[in-house]
């Protein structure tokens, strides 16, 4: 299927030069929000393709101007070729992000409303598009507007202040106004969630293999992912590099890391190679601790399992950032009396909740991703909501705001009443009131649209 999206006050007439309706029906005399059959004529020799026509009057369209929609048959020939004859016909083709544009333009959405559809866009998982889609339901902007209603309202009782200089008059004292300034520096400061530990090349969780060398855990991140990643070999230290990819799940998708096994080498490659599995337990959202179940010796405490609750059957037991799953691996190898006997041991170590798999034979696999799949409902339910309320634009206005609130503290701070200061105060607050304007578009430049739009494709 394609889709040729015709625009503005013209709209209906070019459409009327390019589609026949069945019946003979005028396209013309169509109503709004209808749907009609009919067929896009390509060339006066009777060429011509099936089509399903939309047509969308003014202002109940996307854009809020007259808006046709052509669907027909998705080869790409076809589709320029209706394009030319539409720009024949006097339309043009649209620049990246313009029917969004207009729909901002026209007063048909926020440009933080326009920003969320652009994040739909780029979304490249399930968790992006599920954020992307929780924002378009308008709660940024409706907070933005909210913090910044109640500032307008402090804005307007220090210019008062300046009106009124030569009475004896006190609008809003000291003491309220750092109080109320306050109060709104903290709702922004909710409003941008809590700052990152540190720089994550994905918006999705991490969970990381974890465990000595040649515990099995190459052979585990292949067997999840369905394909051969990472190189295998019964010879220890075969894994140096941190290797990452996506992993789906029922629940959803995340990063599934593997790394070098955690020993006590202290130096050469071996070591480096330690020190970046380290490094990747530090920024992982789960560590799953993979334990050689061939191996007859089983460590009751290895370094990849300090300081990790483990994942229990209660959601709010233990933290997200410090979920940690224990698997036994290589159980194909063993008899069942082998598997209990380790399963015993480790559970008289502490770890009462442990998932034994064989990755070769696919052995325990369902269980391993139905927990795996779990976890990733209390990690999305704990952080997703937070950081999906802004985007990078948003949050630099945010913060922003917040400067010019804080002067504005300081110099109420320094002063002993609000008319002492009150031009200085008026004109951080309006700083501060400009800078949320950004964010739901009550302030509007050339450049701010330019960027919010740039990343558009050309079909919205």
């Amino acid at each position: 299927m394609g889709i040729v999206r015709l625009d503005g006050p013209e709209a209906i007439p070019v459409a009327a030069n390019l589609v026949a309706l069945d019946g003979g029906a005028a396209i013309e005399s169509a109503g709004g929000s209808t749907r009609h059959i009919g067929r896009v004529r390509l060339s006066p020799g009777g060429v011509d393709a099936p089509a399903v026509v939309y047509v969308f009057r003014a202002p109940r369209s996307y854009t809020r101007n007259d808006l046709v929609e052509i669907h027909t048959i998705g080869a790409p020939a076809l589709l320029s070729w209706i394009v030319r004859l539409a720009s024949a016909h006097g339309a043009r083709p649209a620049s990246p992000g313009e029917f969004t544009a207009r729909a901002c333009l026209n007063g048909a959405m926020s440009i933080a409303d326009a920003e969320t559809v652009a994040a739909v866009i780029r979304a490249d998982s399930d968790q992006d598009f599920a954020a992307a889609q929780a924002a378009r339901s308008g709660r940024t902007t409706r907070e933005v507007r909210r913090i910044a209603d109640e500032l307008a309202d402090l804005a307007a009782l220090v210019e008062a202040q300046i009106d009124f200089a030569d009475e004896p008059i006190e609008f809003i004292s000291a003491t309220e106004l750092v109080t109320r300034v306050a109060r709104l520096d903290e709702a922004l400061v909710r409003l941008c969630g809590p700052p990152p530990a540190q720089e994550r090349d994905s918006a999705l969780p991490r969970i990381l293999l974890a465990g000595p060398p040649n515990a099995g855990k190459s052979t585990l991140f292949n067997t999840l992912l369905g394909r051969e990643r990472a190189i295998t070999s019964p010879v220890a230290g075969t894994t140096r590099d941190v290797l990452a990819a996506k992993l789906v799940l029922a629940t959803g998708e995340a990063v599934l890391v593997d790394a070098a096994g955690i020993d006590d080498a202290d130096s050469g490659v071996a070591a480096q190679a330690r020190d970046a599995a380290l490094r990747e337990r530090d920024r992982a959202d789960m560590i799953v601790h993979v334990i050689d179940g061939s191996n007859p010796v089983i460590p009751a405490t290895e370094p990849a399992c300090d300081a990790a609750p483990e994942l229990a059957s209660d959601p709010a037991s233990a933290s997200p950032a410090g979920l940690r799953l224990v698997v036994l691996s290589k159980c194909d190898l063993l008899t069942d009396a082998d598997e209990r006997r380790r399963l015993e041991v480790l559970q008289a170590s502490g770890f009462s909740d442990v998932v034994p798999v064989g990755a070769l034979s696919g052995r325990g696999m369902p269980a391993l991703k139905d927990r795996l799949a779990d976890a990733l409902i209390r990690l999305r339910r704990s952080s997703g909501a937070v950081s999906a309320l802004l985007n990078a634009r948003q949050t630099q206005a945010v913060a922003t705001a917040r400067s010019a609130l804080g002067r504005a503290t300081e110099l109420v701070r320094s002063s002993a009443t609000v008319a002492d200061r009150s031009e200085l105060l008026a004109f951080e607050l309006r700083d501060a009131l400009d800078a949320l304007g950004t964010v739901t578009g009550a302030v509007t430049t050339d450049d701010l649209l330019g960027r919010v739009f740039a990343g558009f494709c050309i079909g919205k």
